[in-house]
């Protein structure tokens, strides 16, 4: 324990002596400022796209493409099929074929960031004629 006026720790490169410029007496902490970085590396989104039958997810999937994006479609049919890395037909009546296609995408590491379902969307029409089905029976 150091005695009584002595220092603590050494005192080689702490300076007592006044500044002579009135601009270096006072210190206000504050952050640098400056321009945010730019984003040199843009992050590739992934998307599963169950398409509709009227067109929509197949402009959308076209759109996602131009731009870049990792895009699988899976389109509705009776059994569970794999065209290709981006393309698979499945049941919607069928969990399994989900289960399957779950499976497949994250043994192939192709796991979605979105999953964009348009399998409900329908044209007018097609609304049109289904009410006068139901209304019939």
């Amino acid at each position: 324990m150091p005695a009584a006026g002595e220092a603590i720790a050494p005192l080689d490169e702490v300076s007592l002596s006044k500044k002579p410029d009135i601009a270096d007496w006072f210190y206000i902490p504050s952050w640098k400022r400056g321009l945010l970085p730019t984003q040199t590396r843009q992050v590739k989104s992934s998307w599963l796209f169950f398409v509709d039958e009227c067109g929509l997810g197949d402009q959308l999937v076209k759109k996602l493409k131009q731009a870049g994006e990792d895009v699988i479609v899976v389109r509705e049919g009776e059994q569970f099929s794999k065209y290709d890395m981006s393309l698979y037909i499945l049941n919607p009546r069928q969990r399994d074929h989900y289960d399957i296609l779950l499976k497949e995408l994250s043994t192939s590491d192709k796991i979605p960031t979105h999953i964009v379902h348009l399998w409900s969307v329908t044209e007018n029409s097609s609304i049109e004629s289904r009410l006068e089905w139901v209304e019939l029976t």
